[in-house]
């Protein structure tokens, strides 16, 4: 009996590890996803704005840091849309 628990305790250890695995393996390509698509909509905004500051020949010079889930912040937004701007 004690065999068959600690088998199945086992099991359970390999399964959540993973599930925990491939829960992680997507939030990073979602993240990766995100990053790609607000990057070409960053570059295509200097493209088509009249008033971009860059031209066409210039864009090749951009640099980008490559995304690193770690310096994502959980933060709590508060509206107050009764409030003076500053």
């Amino acid at each position: 009996m004690t065999q068959l628990f600690a088998r199945l305790l086992c099991g359970t250890k390999i399964l959540s590890s993973l599930l925990i695995l491939v829960s992680a393996s997507c939030v990073a390509q979602d993240y990766q996803k995100n990053y790609n698509s607000w990057k070409e909509a960053y570059i295509n905004d200097f493209k088509t704005s009249e008033n971009s500051p860059l031209k066409k020949s210039e864009l090749k010079h951009l640099r980008f840091y490559e995304p690193d889930s770690t310096w994502n912040i959980a933060a709590k937004f508060t509206a107050t849309p009764n409030e003076q701007p500053f």
